[in-house]
């Protein structure tokens, strides 16, 4: 797990037990200490949702950037394998055409 992770979770988890504590020491009536937790439960699935989300893109961008990453090394790979090839077809060429005159 990276260090974003374990802050993000840190935080969520502070988020909770502080909402938690805070409606539970509260001087509320049952229905509404009821209605504040159900509000703050869907507060923090929001927020989670919405990291999730950010975390996938963030997640998506990456894998693109490996895949051209990728794509980019296989064609310095092809092009350098092609100039290869042909440096040592110019020199067989070359090698024969003095040869031939022996």
């Amino acid at each position: 797990m990276n260090d974003s992770s374990k802050i993000i979770l840190t935080f969520v988890g502070g988020a909770i037990v502080g909402a938690a504590l805070g409606i539970l020491f509260a001087p509320d009536k049952g229905t509404e200490t009821r209605k504040k937790l159900v509000s703050k439960a869907q507060d923090l699935t929001d927020d989670m949702s919405s990291m999730a989300g950010e975390k996938y893109q963030e997640f998506l961008d990456w894998k693109q950037r490996m895949m051209d990453k990728g794509e980019e090394i296989d064609s310095n790979i092809r092009n350098a394998a092609n100039k290869a090839s042909d440096h040592v077809a110019q020199k067989q060429a070359e090698f024969k055409a003095k040869n031939q005159n022996v």
